[in-house]
């Protein structure tokens, strides 16, 4: 899941390089957003790979970063089988 479509070509030709294509599932729009859907479909997966974007860049960040990780775990933990 990521934001950028340029990001989801690249991660679908890559899985086609590596001949892994039809083991990769990519989905454009915001991350929790989706995998929270995907969750109430019951989908499951075997990797579930999270790379949120960095929330904290001070002091000032801290309380509402974390809050944005942990939000971005508690979405993604559901998907993994």
């Amino acid at each position: 899941v990521d934001s950028s479509a340029l990001a989801l070509r690249l991660a679908q030709d890559a899985a086609a390089q590596g001949e892994v294509a039809e083991l990769v599932d990519v989905k454009q729009g915001d991350a929790v957003d989706i995998m929270l859907s995907l969750a109430a479909e019951a989908r499951r997966y075997g990797v579930v790979a999270v790379d949120p974007p960095a929330y904290i860049k001070g002091k000032a960040d801290i309380v509402m970063g974390l809050r944005g990780y942990q939000r971005a775990a508690q979405a993604a933990a559901p998907l993994v089988e």
